[in-house]
């Protein structure tokens, strides 16, 4: 069920909201939320859904088992007990993410010796099991370094993981940031408007913007990029990379939105990346909450900056492969988080020498667009032999039909979509504090919110209901 589909808008939200209002007490609410996010997580996929409260109830008994511990001073037992947990996530998150590409490596292997494949090579890959095994990660960890956030019940530590608005593509909310809302949240018209309101300028992103912007990039991509003229292999890279960043961005908002209307804050997880002045700035706006969970669960544990500078460049390294590996199971993705890093180390180069102080900022956010277009081309290719083709044709064979102009190949409508998309995400918007304060004061009021908010989900119910609306991009990572 998609937050951009009719029968979630329509239905399933407004049923929800309805009964979770109604219901007076707070240990009702998330009784409600419980309910409500177990129905939509069956719904995308129901025979995984077991595992998940297996699994959950598996992480609630030993962390109150390891818990219980600390009150006898057992701090090393209650170590180990919380390692193994984390050991178990991972391990699940291993076998059914990497699994079958691990298999593929050694298949040659395999057939030399003249060993089947596992019986169990070919599992489909569960709805949303990357996000939720990073969920239960921090629910481990932020439990071991503060113990009075551990959960009082199962039913809190399940409403953590499966909380629908972030349990399919977050944002990766950690568990201390959270906890507090389970017990004690604020309900104000206002806050639900504005959560409204996030809510429909995320599904704008998604139905108006992302959607036709995929269009390009799939034909591009998919169908026929062996006959494009180098420009257009261009032109479907960048499609590309506004469609990641709109639909990406309006699910964050939508699950930011969704949030609010229901009393938690959820963190903001964009901050116009595509304004960023160098790769370590637009990290620091790209998917902020996987940053900033990498940061607390891996780069700080390794020793983050406070080890040597050859150390430092290896943990970051370290980061983004793990970063781009968990993204998918393939090579493509490796050589993504190996290619951030590379321009991450480089980026601390040249803050070392003060080389960036003396380029201009519109010359830094160019060449941070560039580089970041670049390295969607590894994220984007169906395999590798694809990746080394559109380089090759993008740089080194720049062959061009100029009998056949770009926009005889596509729709006056798709390029009208792809200009303002580029000037919505790259225009640097905030560094004009005009326009960036007359928004604020704007959005500020609930009148003008509210009519604002209807109107988008107006517009885009129309488009809903004329196009089928296609999945969000990070379902499948």
């Amino acid at each position: 069920m998609l937050f951009s589909s009719a029968i979630f808008i329509f239905a399933f939200l407004p049923i929800c909201l309805l009964v979770y209002l109604m219901t007076p007490s707070l240990r009702g609410r998330n009784t409600v939320i419980i309910i409500f996010s177990s129905i939509f997580f069956i719904w995308g996929d129901p025979a995984f859904f077991l595992m998940v409260l297996a699994g959950t109830l598996f992480d609630y008994i030993l962390i109150k088992y390891a818990m219980n511990n600390a009150r006898v001073n057992a701090k090393i037992k209650r170590r180990n007990i919380l390692a193994i947990t984390v050991f178990i996530n991972v391990m699940l998150l291993v076998f059914f993410k990497y699994g079958n590409f691990l298999v593929d490596q050694v298949n040659p292997l395999l057939l030399m010796f003249d060993v089947p494949k596992p019986d169990w090579y070919g599992i489909a890959l569960p709805l949303g099991i990357s996000f939720i095994t990073f969920h239960r990660i921090s629910l481990v960890v932020d439990c071991y370094r503060d113990p009075s956030v551990t959960p009082r019940s199962f039913s809190d530590t399940l409403l953590y993981i499966i909380v629908f608005p972030h349990m399919i593509a977050g944002p990766i909310v950690q568990y201390a940031e959270i906890c507090r809302f389970f017990y004690s949240r604020v309900h104000q018209h206002r806050r639900f408007i504005a959560g409204a309101l996030i809510f429909g300028i995320g599904l704008s992103k998604k139905v108006l913007l992302a959607d036709p912007l995929g269009s390009i990039a799939d034909f591009g991509f998919d169908e026929a990029y062996t006959q494009l003229p180098s420009s257009l292999l261009w032109m479907t890279v960048l499609a590309y990379t506004l469609q990641i960043y709109f639909d990406f961005s309006g699910y964050s908002d939508m699950a930011v939105g969704l949030a609010r209307m229901f009393g938690f804050r959820f963190p903001r997880n964009f901050n116009h990346p595509y304004t960023a002045t160098s790769i370590t700035d637009f990290w620091r706006r790209w998917h902020i909450t996987l940053s900033k969970w990498m940061g607390r669960y891996l780069y700080v544990p390794l020793g983050g900056n406070r080890v040597s500078s050859a150390r430092n460049f290896i943990n970051l390294w370290v980061v983004f492969m793990v970063s781009g590996f968990w993204h998918g199971a393939a090579w493509n993705f490796l050589l993504w988080g190996c290619f951030h890093g590379l321009f991450i180390s480089l980026d601390k180069v040249f803050i070392r020498f003060r080389i960036v102080n003396r380029v201009h900022w519109s010359i830094k956010q160019g060449l941070t667009f560039f580089i970041v277009l670049n390295s969607w081309v590894l994220f984007r290719a169906n395999d590798m032999n694809q990746v080394g083709y559109f380089y090759k044709r993008m740089y080194f064979e720049f062959e061009d039909s100029y009998q056949q102009l770009f926009w005889l190949d596509y729709s006056p409508y798709q390029i009208t979509i792809l200009l303002i998309a580029s000037v919505l995400a790259i225009f640097p918007f905030r560094r004009h504090r005009v326009i960036h304060d007359l928004g604020r004061r704007l959005f500020r009021n609930t009148t003008f919110s509210l009519y604002l908010t209807c109107g988008m989900i107006l517009v885009c119910s129309a488009f809903i209901f004329a196009n089928s609306t296609e999945t969000f991009l990070y379902f499948r990572f």
